[in-house]
């Protein structure tokens, strides 16, 4: 029973926050943007919103936030063949968040049933 309310609690957050997704926040963070602009350049073009191409963007990119290439590299699937909205500009990052969260609580139950928990949080929190 435990475990189906959270799975209500965590279905129903998923839920208005995918309601709200176009709506709030009102824009969309600067390194959120270049992600999501590099994507979709390199799936029209092959280049980053700085100009550099596939092999190079591995090593570097000229953006002004000087980001990772990796999860522009990942999303081009995602963004690529899709016109782009706020609401496709988030769902990637509405996913992540709701794994993250997932994540943490399956670390914590893992380290409150070996009992390591209460070491972990002092070393934490300390």
């Amino acid at each position: 029973m435990r475990k189906l309310g959270i799975l209500v609690l965590v279905v129903l957050a998923l839920a208005v926050r995918g309601f709200w997704l176009g709506r709030f926040p009102g824009g969309v963070s600067h390194d959120d943007l270049v992600y999501v602009m590099s994507s979709k350049m390199l799936y029209l073009r092959g280049v980053d919103v700085s100009g550099v191409g596939f092999p190079q963007l591995l090593f570097g990119s000229n953006t002004e936030g000087v980001i990772s290439p990796v999860p522009a590299l990942l999303l081009v699937p995602y963004y690529g063949p899709m016109r782009l909205s706020l609401d496709l500009a988030r769902w990637p990052f509405v996913i992540l968040n709701l794994l993250t969260a997932v994540g943490v609580y399956v670390l914590v139950r893992i380290m409150k049933a070996t009992k390591g928990w209460a070491m972990a949080a002092a070393t934490a929190f300390a």
